[in-house]
């Protein structure tokens, strides 16, 4: 089928995409002004960020897009079949922003989208809201938590300036009507312990709006105009709450409850949530602080407390960590940067003592690692630029490399890191996370340790890792169909700098590491060689991008959970006769990945309300 982009002209293209420079000399595509397009753009910036205005630069974003394709379907230039598919996608990829099993696992980002839907399509937006805790399928996890409700209506309040927005009330009706379940259910879900707390700053305002909503016959029953009637009724309600959020907490049993309580002894390891476990480690191995650690010399004690309660508490925590391989129950949802940046404080900190939170460690990593299946052949490069501080993008992309490493057997563990110049590191000799961190994080130049420990450099040169990959393969003179089944994942913020003998007037990367492909081709086998699948992996939100969702054999894919990288599994097939498909787009691979089941409920509601008469 000829396709609107495929068929169209020179002058067309040149109108639809747009043409840049990046931040650091490198040419690339704009935003589009094909909606098209413009969902795989705004899919792929869909990345973790602490500045407000790029949140609510993709807000405008998705507003247009969703106005641009309600237009096109008025004024004819869109089919409805076309409006369909698009609007669909766009519905599923909040789904698929906050899922936290399958998807990207954000949440600001995905409360962002729902608000942008709201105004739009309100009952909509409910339905998203509701399937972060709750899906139509009650036995898979949802796409978030009830954490959720708490956070998103503060994100409301200060979008809007309105405390009584609807959705706000939405989520309000949503919780107290599960409270009210888990208050005759023997099983309970986690509401209770996310619901807001009146000492809590930032959420006392919604814990009254949910008690006076809760127990709203008292104050239905009390005189309208006598202040102190009405005042006298919203504290019995808060006070009821209270109360109620405290016996389901109870019957929760929670870790928090027991810590609460200086009951740290009768804690049950097995029943510690891998978050809390990874988070309070130090708390549950009863060792000192990073605030004490800075205090103690190595004379000093190594524990914070010496209680037999603490004590004990220590002792089945190691007894159980020591274990930990024969019950691998649980699949630590813990973001990958916390791993890496852990495993560096542990190697900076060079104390023998810390070997029961180093077990801990690569234990919760080797937990992780089975929620991730055997990869195609694929090549790990890893952007190690200054510029990848930003958001923890590094630790970020050094996780996902090791990762890739550890599941992909076909070209031995290792991945290579690019800055100014590009490392190969090998880890087959890593028995362990924290050792394969040590080795990639080790220096060149021991001179500079001290200044630079982490070898960070100014800028990032993607082409001298391609050009030392490529060395190789001409090298040995490596068949063409070996080497185009060597996938090559980018882990990057995709601020390159510009290729040094670029002749031509805008070449963007992809196009750059084409053209690189075919000359290393003629050296090796005089054929050019095809360019094996590329993946651009990017972790931080810009205006700028590699490719275009036409190009083939090309992924552009954009978020922090390592999950994701099962989209290139291997399903043991042989590789030569799929290695390139021109069906393989940016496109095609959005909605691979948006027919996950797990979105399938989200397809139906948006069909039953705007397609279904």
């Amino acid at each position: 089928m000829t396709t609107q982009l495929t068929s169209a002209s020179s002058s067309q293209i040149n109108r639809i995409f747009t043409k840049q420079i990046g931040k650091n000399g490198h040419d690339e595509y704009g935003w589009s002004e094909y909606t098209k397009e413009r969902i795989v753009q705004f899919n792929y910036q869909l990345v973790r960020t602490s500045k407000e205005y790029e949140i609510i630069h993709l807000a405008d974003i998705l507003y247009n897009i969703i106005k641009d394709l309600q237009d096109g379907l008025e004024n004819g230039k869109l089919l409805p079949d076309e409006f369909q598919e698009q609007i669909v996608m766009l519905y599923k990829l909040v789904g698929y922003t906050r899922d936290i099993i399958d998807g990207k696992g954000e949440y600001m980002l995905a409360y962002m989208q729902i608000l942008v839907w709201y105004g739009f399509y309100p009952r909509l937006a409910e339905f998203l809201l509701k399937s972060f805790v709750i899906l139509p399928q009650s036995q898979q996890h949802p796409y978030g938590s009830w954490k959720d409700m708490k956070y998103f209506c503060n994100y409301c309040k200060e979008q809007t300036n309105d405390v009584h927005h609807p959705l706000i009330q939405y989520v309000i009706e949503l919780a107290n009507s599960q409270l009210a379940k888990d208050v005759k259910n023997e099983k309970i879900t986690l509401v209770a312990k996310w619901v807001p707390r009146e000492k809590q700053t930032k959420f006392s305002w919604l814990f009254k709006k949910m008690a006076h909503s809760y127990f709203k016959e008292y104050l239905t029953t009390c005189i309208n105009d006598d202040a102190s009637q009405q005042k006298r009724a919203k504290n019995k309600c808060e006070m009821e709450y209270r109360k109620l959020i405290s016996s389901l907490n109870k019957r929760l049993d929670t870790t928090q409850i027991k810590q609460c309580d200086n009951k740290w002894s009768q804690i049950e390891p097995s029943n510690i949530t891998s978050y809390t476990l990874f988070k309070q480690r130090k708390a549950f191995l009863n060792m000192p602080n990073e605030k004490s650690e800075s205090k103690i010399n190595s004379n000093s004690k190594i524990m914070r407390k010496t209680t037999k309660d603490r004590l004990y508490c220590r002792d089945n925590m190691i007894k159980y960590i020591e274990s930990f391989d024969s019950d691998m129950k649980k699949t630590p949802h813990i973001q990958l940067n916390e791993y890496v940046k852990s495993a560096i404080k542990i190697i900076n900190c060079h104390e023998s003592t810390k070997q029961a939170e180093c077990n801990l460690l690569n234990t919760l990593w080797k937990q992780n690692g089975n929620q991730n299946i055997p990869l195609r052949p694929m090549v790990a490069m890893v952007d190690t630029s200054l510029s990848m501080l930003t958001n923890d993008a590094l630790y970020f992309a050094l996780g996902l490399g090791i990762r890739v490493a550890e599941k992909n057997t076909y070209f031995g563990k290792q991945i290579m890191t690019f800055g100014k110049t590009s490392r190969w590191h090998n880890l087959e000799h890593c028995d362990d996370f924290i050792s394969a961190v040590k080795e990639i994080t080790r220096p060149n130049d021991k001179d500079n340790a001290s200044k630079n420990p982490m070898y960070l450099d100014e800028y990032s040169n993607l082409y001298d890792g391609i050009d030392k990959l490529l060395e190789t393969i001409v090298e040995i003179k490596m068949p063409e169909k070996q080497v185009a089944e060597m996938n090559i994942i980018i882990f990057s913020n995709m601020k390159f700098i510009k290729e040094q003998n670029q002749t031509q007037d805008f070449i963007t990367v992809y196009e750059v590491i084409k053209r690189k492909y075919e000359n290393a081709g003629q050296k090796a086998i005089n054929k050019a060689y095809t360019l094996p699948h590329i993946v651009f992996w990017n972790l931080e939100s810009t205006h700028g991008f590699p490719c275009l969702s036409i190009h083939p054999n090309v992924t552009m894919i954009s978020g922090n959970n390592p999950k994701l990288l099962n989209l290139f599994q291997d399903k043991c097939v042989t590789y030569c006769s799929e290695t390139y498909h021109p069906n393989i787009t940016p496109f095609t691979k959005m909605k691979e990945f948006l027919k996950n089941t797990r979105y399938k409920c989200l397809e139906e509601e948006i069909v039953k309300m705007l397609f279904t008469s």
